[in-house]
């Protein structure tokens, strides 16, 4: 199984620092989703203000509605590989190859 470094709070410093800070203000705790990206705080930064434009931006949407669709589309790191999976599975049920025996695609964990 891939092990990520985390780094703790205890050891963050500059703008990781900063982030877990706003986090613990903002949740009372460091959720994993926002510990796993300690290694790039940019990205976390970034990561962050967008979930708070999506979520507490003008919007013609409702804070209820928006969680709503949070919980029901997929996570954004599943989009390409179901995007790819979806052009695998295409490509192997087409015309062309249906005659060519193969073995069944593997499931794809990540």
């Amino acid at each position: 199984m891939p092990w990520i470094r985390v780094i703790s709070l205890e050891e963050a410093t500059g703008l990781l620092k900063a982030q877990y800070e706003a986090a613990l203000k903002r949740a009372g705790r460091i959720w994993n989703i926002v510990s796993i990206m300690s290694q790039n705080p940019r990205a976390l930064k970034a990561s962050m203000d967008f979930y708070g434009a999506l979520m507490h931006g003008a919007s013609p949407l409702s804070r209820g509605q928006r969680e709503m669709l949070a919980t029901v589309f997929p996570p954004p790191i599943t989009a390409p590989i179901d995007a790819a999976l979806t052009r695998t599975t295409s490509v192997l049920r087409s015309p062309i190859l249906a005659s060519t025996p193969m073995q069944q695609p593997t499931t794809l964990c990540i």
